[in-house]
């Protein structure tokens, strides 16, 4: 994750390196600290995560997050 695609995502630099060591050793987004979690959500939220996994109805947040910050 590079720092401006950690400043899009409102992430601190800190914060961004947890999420990328996290993606590389192939972790699940479960496993955020929290307010790490709430960020990335908040963000998703604004930014085209369907409604119904966003509410966990018809996917699984965790999940759709991490596959879409995959193909970042």
């Amino acid at each position: 994750m590079t720092q401006n695609d950690a400043q899009m995502y409102g992430l601190t630099e800190q914060d961004a390196r947890t999420v990328t060591t996290l993606m590389h050793e192939g972790g699940d987004f479960a496993d955020l600290p929290e307010r790490i979690w709430m960020t990335l959500y908040a963000y998703w939220m604004d930014h085209g995560m369907p409604y119904g996994i966003a509410k966990a109805r018809t996917g699984d947040p965790y999940q759709w997050i991490q596959n879409e910050m995959g193909q970042v």
